[in-house]
């Protein structure tokens, strides 16, 4: 089980104002050994955090840094006993809002130190928790005016039907979190909100309101593979420019994997085609993440040789 980074090389610009994302680097491994469930994230200041799990009784949740002015990153630092994901949400000054997720549960932190220590402020559960992934990636918080949001998946088994991913939601206001409540059905892939365009991906295609979250429709549902919305996972770039990350197959896997992407310039209502390629392989690669960081994007993902031996996490940037 690895944790694997891949990255992008400078190169011609999609467009003007776009990130540079025609060439990448080759990837590299992050994990030491039973790496899972890789994210990764930005700070203001520029640091980039690369969070996994590691296999054991409990799961840990660690993290790896690569400061701003450094090429490398530092070692493994536990985050979390018992966790498989965590999402981040940088506020003003030294707060931070911190969510991590288990196969029960999503807890919501905060801390107003700058991660040096973390209060509880509530947790939440989704559909009935069953299935070998009941919790998905990413969880992602938004934010607008005085309103964070969170988003979050699980996954629902009715039972007769079979299992099937669902999409969540909480909302804090005036420092109150409140209940959560179900958006649609699909295994989540990220969310953006700008004014009151919310944009969420999943696996039934782009989940799009312009009227703050109030109704949605479901875009590029019908697509046929490549150009199919699917979202494993989405980033917001220069210019407010939005951008999918995309992971399919031709034909039986893994004999031609594809990770790709595709953007839209207002707020997720349309999107650009066709998606672009980063990197193509034979073999597995599962829950890929990435984000884009002024003319670079970095890309995570958890890599296998054989299916359900998940070896490493790969990481490559642009």
């Amino acid at each position: 089980m690895a944790v694997i980074a891949v990255g992008l090389g400078l190169g011609l610009a999609l467009e003007a104002g776009g990130a540079q994302l025609d060439e990448w680097t080759p990837p590299v491994r992050l994990d030491s050994g039973g790496g899972l469930y890789p994210t990764l994230y930005y700070s203001p200041p520029g640091d980039l955090r690369v969070f996994y799990s590691v296999t054991g009784t409990p799961e840990r949740m660690v993290a790896r840094l690569r400061p701003y002015d450094r090429t490398v990153f530092g070692n493994e630092v536990q985050v979390y006993n018992g966790a498989r994901s965590v999402g981040i949400h940088y506020g003003a000054g030294a707060t931070v809002d911190l969510a991590v997720a288990n196969a029960a549960l999503v807890i919501v932190l905060q801390s107003t130190n700058s991660g040096s220590a973390w209060t509880f402020r509530n947790s939440y559960s989704g559909g009935n928790n069953t299935g070998a992934f009941p919790c998905y990636l990413p969880l992602t918080f938004t934010e607008d005016d005085d309103r964070l949001r969170l988003f979050y998946g699980y996954q629902l088994d009715s039972g007769i039907f079979g299992a099937k991913g669902q999409v969540y939601t909480a909302l804090r206001t005036n420092s109150t979190w409140y209940t959560n409540s179900l958006i649609n059905d699909g295994v989540i892939g990220g969310a953006m909100e700008t004014g009151t365009n919310v944009c969420i991906g999943s696996s039934r295609g782009v989940l799009y309101s312009a009227d703050n979250g109030t109704n949605y429709s479901v875009l590029g549902e019908g697509e046929p593979i490549p150009g199919k919305l699917r979202a494993e996972d989405m980033a917001v770039g220069p210019g407010g420019r939005l951008y999918l990350l995309h992971s399919y197959s031709y034909g039986m896997a893994p004999t031609n994997e594809n990770l790709t992407f595709t953007y839209s310039d207002d707020q997720g209502a349309t999107w650009h085609s066709p998606q672009t390629r980063i990197v193509a392989r034979s073999e597995y690669m599962f829950y890929p993440c990435f984000t884009v960081e002024r003319d670079h994007m970095f890309v995570v993902w958890q890599h296998a040789v054989v299916l359900n031996q998940h070896q490493y996490v790969q990481y490559t940037r642009s």
